[in-house]
């Protein structure tokens, strides 16, 4: 039987591009504090949870799906949490709580919560879990302070501006209507998260596909406007990491000053690159703002039915293609600087939504609450192998087929990759160990103190 020495923590990521630096932050500041970390993607990452040490799963969503997901993570002896990180750029209340499956909210041992209005939003669909709600930020948030932002994205931003020049980033995120896999599969991923539970349910979502379908058109006939009105400005168009990428190739081919840029990286340093951001009702509009970027909210085609309104309270609007067109020169002139932040789209203080004014990380108040956790319980020794000797096995390449939508989410990451972000938090924050990675399956990776 073996014996437990050391608690542990399993990061699964959905979408590598939006997901891996933060989960990768707590992970170091979990690892810094004892704890043993797994960290990857997600369906190879399960694979190997029932034959390893009971620990902490730490989930990214509340859906039917998680649910049922979480309910066998328990079985197997481990606990879980959540962050769900759509509380932040949902449409209404009344939307997301029919979203947050009960049986998810009530399998967590602890919730992370961005703000006050998330901690609401949980304890009114499910009140008896309110004692187990924490505030915390948000983990993306902590990439875009100034000590990481200097290591971190400062040489990549300069690359960036070396290759594209004076640019504009243009963020796409019109997933239901450009879904790299088919619309009507798609609904049923929507269906089994639980998002679509009747003939209502469905026709909202079709709807909703229509007018993402508008959205779309409307801002690449935007990009094309301004494109061709100024022909000195570069414009970098960057898909959703769910997105087809051909939409944008075919409308916008031929246009000298446009480069479609695949999301294969985050996208703090092509923002902190960009002279601007131009988007509809992204949450890359609140990464933006938050360092002091210049943003605007194209909403040509626009319905409070269908759109979050949070990331766009802290954008310029404009409504039409010569709008958009005089934003980006007025910006280039100095007119146009970042949005203030004060007030939310409802007259709430934005920090009621987003609570990002903490001196301390996210990541390490995240942690906070998983010792907390720890100190609450005892696991028995089970015989199962832990994370440390998880590390030891021989790689694996090939654990799990990846589907489209897997592989788009999160195309394969090489142990050389984490390491290279490993090495920067490290260097940045002196308050983290050095660590040893170990990379045993395809896109899992092992964190264990020096």
């Amino acid at each position: 039987m073996s014996s437990v020495v050391r608690p542990a923590l399993y990061l699964p990521i959905e979408v590598k591009t939006r997901e891996l630096k933060a989960k990768l932050l707590i992970a170091l500041f979990a690892v810094a504090r004892g704890f043993e970390v797994c960290v990857g993607q997600k369906e190879a990452l399960g694979l190997f949870l029932g034959k390893l040490q009971r620990g902490t799963v730490f989930g990214k969503s509340l859906s039917d799906i998680d649910a049922s997901l979480f309910t066998g993570f328990r079985q197997l002896g481990h606990d879980v949490v959540a962050m769900d990180e759509e509380l932040l750029v949902y449409i209404n209340r009344q939307i997301i709580a029919g979203y947050l499956a009960p049986q998810a909210v009530e399998a967590c041992s602890m919730l992370f919560v961005p703000g006050q209005d998330g901690a609401e939003v949980i304890r009114a669909r499910v009140p008896a879990a309110a004692d187990r709600v924490r505030i915390v930020g948000m983990p993306r948030m902590d990439l875009l302070r100034p000590n990481l932002m200097r290591r971190q994205a400062a040489a990549r931003a300069e690359e960036i501006r070396r290759q594209h020049g004076d640019f504009f980033l243009v963020s796409g995120t019109y997933v239901l209507a450009n879904c790299v896999m088919p619309a009507e599969a798609y609904l049923g991923v929507m269906q089994q998260c639980g998002y679509i539970r009747n003939a209502e349910d469905r026709r909202f979502f079709e709807e909703f596909f229509a007018h993402d379908v508008r959205r779309l058109q409307a801002m690449l006939g935007a990009v094309r406007h301004v494109a061709a009105r100024l022909p000195h400005v570069n414009l970098v168009v960057r898909p959703h990491p769910q997105e087809q990428p051909e939409p944008y190739f075919e409308a916008l081919a031929g246009l000298p000053n446009v480069t479609i840029s695949l999301p294969k990286e985050p996208v703090d340093a092509w923002l902190l690159a960009a002279r601007g951001l131009i988007q509809h009702s992204c949450t890359t509009a609140i990464e933006a703002n938050a360092l002091g970027v210049p943003v605007l909210a194209y909403t040509e085609v626009d319905s409070p039915r269908f759109d979050p309104a949070l990331p766009n309270t802290v954008a310029h609007h404009g409504r039409t293609p010569d709008e958009a067109t005089a934003w980006v020169a007025d910006v280039l002139a100095g007119r146009r600087g970042a949005a203030a932040r004060t007030v939310s789209h409802d007259g709430k203080d934005f920090g009621f939504y987003l609570d990002d004014t903490d001196e301390r990380l996210s990541a390490a108040r995240i942690v906070d609450g998983l010792e907390e956790l720890e100190r609450a319980r005892t696991l028995p020794a089970d015989g199962r192998g832990a994370p440390s000797r998880f590390a030891g096995i021989p790689y694996v390449a090939e654990p799990f087929p990846k589907p489209v939508l897997t592989a788009a989410k999160f195309p394969d990451t090489p142990l050389a990759e984490i390491e290279r972000m490993v090495e920067d938090f490290t260097a940045s924050l002196p308050e983290l160990a050095r660590v040893r990675i170990a990379n045993p399956v395809r896109d899992v990776f092992v964190l264990l103190p020096a």
